[in-house]
């Protein structure tokens, strides 16, 4: 499938989103606001939610249908897994919000 240039960034922010438990098209937009890593993934793009529900519509169904789930794959383990990621997240935006707060030197 060949993306459109204006959506080079979408792929890789809704799979950030989807990783990071961000889903819906209004919590993207604002994490885009105000997030370095979801700005990262929109190439510094400031993206609207309609921007981001259009793309969902018109590609992710043809991805979808695409997709394969590996041979063996257990879903509770692979949740597990995404929690224990989850809260490793919080725990690092615990220790890098106070840093960004402080003044610059």
């Amino acid at each position: 499938m060949t993306w459109p240039a204006t959506s080079i960034p979408l792929p890789g922010l809704v799979v950030h989103g989807h990783v990071t438990g961000v889903v819906s098209s209004r919590n993207l937009e604002r994490a885009i606001h105000d997030s370095v890593a979801f700005r990262f993934a929109a190439a510094n793009r400031r993206l609207d939610h309609d921007t981001i529900a259009t793309f969902r519509r018109r590609f992710l169904p043809q991805a979808a249908d695409r997709a394969e789930v590996p041979d063996g794959m257990q879903v509770p383990q692979e949740l597990a897994g995404r929690e224990k990621r989850l809260a490793a997240i919080a725990r690092a935006d615990a220790v890098i919000e106070p840093r960004a707060k402080e003044p610059a030197l």
